[in-house]
């Protein structure tokens, strides 16, 4: 059920600091080589992908009425909905025209909403994340803590690029959700994932990978 839960048939590819100088694995540091000419690729060159989703994060303040907290806030697409088995509340989850706008849109997660609005309906009031005015339009069912290690009703979802240009002002992914077709395609697809990316950031024995690639299966 907890795996289920993770999303059928999924493929996760993060960015992650594995390069080290002298013989030492640099920490610390951000990784931002995880981009959009990968994720172009990687549904350009890759068969057998179903739906995917590149995604940001990070730690922002949200702020409702008299009452703010810090909590991540992700930017996805609307397929990263479907590939992680989220359900709605109540509400709707953003489109791919909000997507193309940039749209200030937000949908919360079940714990951010009890926390900020308690027994009232949140869809349709106006939030700040980072002091920049949203409206929340979904409310995500609740999850519970499961394998991973956020709480994900902890979280805010917001449109890819509306995170990346209005609240993060990055040009780089934290991890990339990828749905495959088929449960038996997962270890080849997982597979050309790993030598696609491996040549594009021209990873060597010398030069260890700054990606991981994670499958349903392995898991």
């Amino acid at each position: 059920e907890q795996i289920h839960r993770l999303g059928t048939n999924v493929i996760s590819v993060s960015a992650q600091q594995s390069r080290s100088v002298g013989g030492r694995a640099r920490t610390g540091n951000i990784v931002t080589t995880l981009r959009e000419a990968d994720y172009l690729a990687l549904r350009r060159e890759i068969e057998g992908i179903a739906r995917a989703s590149a995604v940001v994060s990070g730690v922002l303040r949200l702020k409702a009425g008299f009452l703010s907290k810090n909590t991540t806030v992700a930017g996805c697409e609307p397929a990263f909905f479907a590939i992680r088995s989220r359900e709605l509340a109540s509400g709707d989850y953003f489109d791919e025209a909000q997507m193309r706008r940039d749209a200030r849109v937000a949908v919360l997660g079940y714990s951010v909403a009890q926390d900020l609005f308690g027994g009232e309906s949140p869809v349709g009031e106006r939030i700040f994340i980072n002091r920049v005015p949203f409206e929340v339009i979904g409310v995500l069912r609740e999850r519970g803590q499961g394998l991973d290690p956020g709480n994900e009703d902890q979280y805010v979802y917001v449109p890819l690029g509306t995170a990346m240009r209005r609240l993060l002002s990055v040009e780089w992914y934290n991890s990339i959700a990828l749905e495959v077709q088929r449960w038996q395609d997962m270890d080849r697809v997982a597979g050309e994932i790993t030598g696609l990316l491996r040549e594009r950031h021209r990873s060597s024995i010398l030069l260890a990978d700054d990606f991981k690639v994670q499958s349903q299966k392995e898991l």
